[in-house]
């Protein structure tokens, strides 16, 4: 019985020898020799985080745990140790997080699976240690008489939403910032003295 997926303090523990020594004989219920992994346990590689699925007869399967083909290949409970060498791969699966935008008193203007989204607050689903991606990232936020000053990390409006270096390891609410006033338009001029529209705001 060979493992494959272990969690690190777990390799010695399942050694393939070891197990062997310990009775896993052929006839035997593989179930009674698996390490005590539920949906609870996880892991963590390269900063993101996982939970464990089940346990797999092919790799490929416990790599896509929620691949519809991928079921038939789990271990049944009930399995019995072969005569031969039986290999158990370990399917993880990357914990999904919550980014929340907090529009503040504003409203958040996105479209969403082809539905125009029109509220207070903006929810994205982020894999663990993932940034959040582009198209998921509200089209546009507004507030009567206000002018929009960024997204923050906190709610006292200290920390900046940086998009080029966060990454979601938690569920986290970020907040929009408000200036009184009205936007003021800045047009741009080239050496010549023209204006081209693109560079007017």
């Amino acid at each position: 019985l060979i493992f494959h997926g272990l969690l690190d303090q777990d390799e010695h523990q399942y050694d393939k020898k070891k197990l062997d020594n310990n009775g896993v004989k052929y006839g035997e219920t593989i179930a009674r020799f698996l390490p005590p992994y539920t949906e609870e346990t996880t892991r963590v590689v390269d900063g993101v985080t996982y939970t464990f699925v089940d346990w797999y007869l092919d790799q490929s399967a416990a790599d896509n745990p929620d691949d519809p083909d991928s079921k038939a290949i789990r271990l049944l409970d009930k399995a019995k140790m072969p005569a031969s060498e039986v290999n158990l791969y370990a399917g993880w699966r990357a914990v999904t997080h919550t980014v929340t935008y907090d529009a503040q008193g504003g409203t958040i203007k996105n479209t969403e699976g082809g539905k125009n989204v029109n509220a207070g607050t903006y929810d994205v689903q982020v894999q663990s240690g993932k940034a959040i991606d582009v198209g998921s990232r509200p089209d546009e936020v507004t507030c009567a008489g206000k002018v929009f000053g960024g997204w923050y990390l906190d709610k006292s409006l200290d920390t900046p939403l940086n998009y080029n270096t966060f990454t979601a390891h938690d569920n986290t609410t970020v907040y929009a910032r408000w200036i009184d006033g009205k936007p003021c338009k800045i047009t741009y001029y080239d050496a010549d003295g023209h204006a081209p529209e693109k560079h007017t705001n």
